[in-house]
């Protein structure tokens, strides 16, 4: 069986109609999201990946292998997603970064 990486999924959006920041959130241009999800592959810059069934494929910004730590923890960072839907980021599994 091949290795599992650890991956945590990062990805930014706009502030939702209506939704201020806070002034403990450190974002100001969006909200953060994350979610985890182990993968026998290292993505890389570019690559297009569906992190869920009921999610939509983002781009590939950022890589971060943290191997000092743990050779299987790693870090994604999608592109800046500006239109999108908060409500259908909470059903594929992402969940708010505070």
């Amino acid at each position: 069986m091949a290795d599992q990486f650890n991956i945590r999924f990062c990805v930014e959006t706009n502030w939702p109609t209506g939704r201020r920041r806070r002034a403990e959130e450190a974002s100001l241009t969006g909200m953060d999201w994350e979610c985890f999800l182990p993968l026998p592959f290292l993505p890389r810059k570019d690559d297009m990946l569906k992190v869920h069934a009921e999610d939509e494929f983002r781009c590939v910004e950022q890589v971060f292998i943290y191997a000092d730590e743990d050779p299987h923890k790693v870090e994604v960072f999608f592109a800046f997603q500006e239109d999108a839907r908060h409500a259908s980021l909470i059903e594929a599994g992402w969940r708010e970064v505070r």
